[in-house]
């Protein structure tokens, strides 16, 4: 079969499988979703598309930590209260990871609502996602090695710590960077453990996620009678329940295992794009 003609069906069997590992594995996702169609000569199936494999990477996440979610809601019910009561003392278990998730999510947001068509516009090209890869694969090298892990549960991230975790996110805005990759550096850095650290990097994303799903989601409602409703539907499908398998395996493997597979695999395809550009360059 020829990869440039691959059906479309296919081209979204094989998206929404990108999708679902790399949203998840601190590889970069929007870096292989940029990638593949500049590889394959695949047309972009649309906007459409691709808020479809993100909203089946977010249910994949509500579904794994349907528990966690029910923490954050009581939480937000919880602060809301206190809001109308002006009372902010002794917040509970829930109310804090809330408020904490929250801080994480606004400079992601605000990133992503004021620059986003800047950075695609600039940044969605093989040279920027080379240079990316390469630099916070060094970066999540370095965390591995100063992070002391001396935390072992959520509780233990401070409001600041929640704030340089949202900035770790909207860096990410950039492909190559890797939303999870760098989170989860930063929360080494702070000195949670490794899992906890992925814990609370799938959790961040929700919020994010979310606005972005329901923002674009009206034009899912919009393609409905069209052709791409069904890629859309395969889209969710497969990335939601690779997206789900991901994260099952992430988080046993961080209990005792280190970064460093993905860190060479970053580097490497690095390598590999650089080796890419100069040949076609020269032809």
């Amino acid at each position: 079969m020829d990869v440039a003609q691959a059906p479309v069906w296919f081209q979204a069997v094989v998206l929404g499988l990108v999708q679902g590992l790399t949203e998840f594995l601190p590889v970069s996702s929007s870096g292989h979703l940029v990638l593949i169609p500049l590889l394959t000569n695949w047309h972009h199936l649309g906007k459409e598309f691709d808020v479809a494999l993100h909203f089946g990477t977010l249910v994949a996440i509500v579904v794994y930590f349907q528990e966690d979610v029910a923490v954050l809601f009581e939480g937000l019910f919880g602060l809301l209260r206190r809001i109308r009561s002006r009372n902010w003392f002794d917040l509970s278990v829930a109310e804090r990871l809330t408020f904490h998730v929250a801080i994480a999510s606004l400079p992601a947001g605000a990133l992503g609502f004021f620059c986003k068509d800047f950075l695609e516009k600039y940044f969605d090209n093989m040279g920027s996602i080379a240079l990316f890869l390469a630099l916070f694969g060094l970066l999540m090298g370095v965390a591995q090695r100063a992070g002391s892990q001396r935390y072992d549960n959520l509780d233990d991230v401070t409001v600041t710590g929640a704030f340089l975790l949202g900035c770790a996110q909207a860096a990410a805005l950039m492909p190559g960077v890797s939303r999870s990759g760098s989170t989860m550096s930063m929360a080494l850095l702070l000195g949670l453990r490794r899992d906890q650290a992925a814990r609370f990097s799938f959790l961040m994303a929700l919020p994010v996620t979310a606005a972005a799903c329901l923002l674009k989601g009206y034009k899912i409602i919009r393609i409905a009678d069209s052709q791409v409703w069904w890629p859309c539907a395969i889209g969710i499908a497969v990335s939601g329940f690779s997206g789900w398998l991901c994260i099952r395996f992430l988080l046993s493997y961080l209990r005792i295992h280190t970064f460093t597979p993905f860190i060479l695999y970053r580097l490497a395809l690095a390598g590999f794009l650089v080796a890419w550009m100069l040949t076609h360059v020269s032809r």
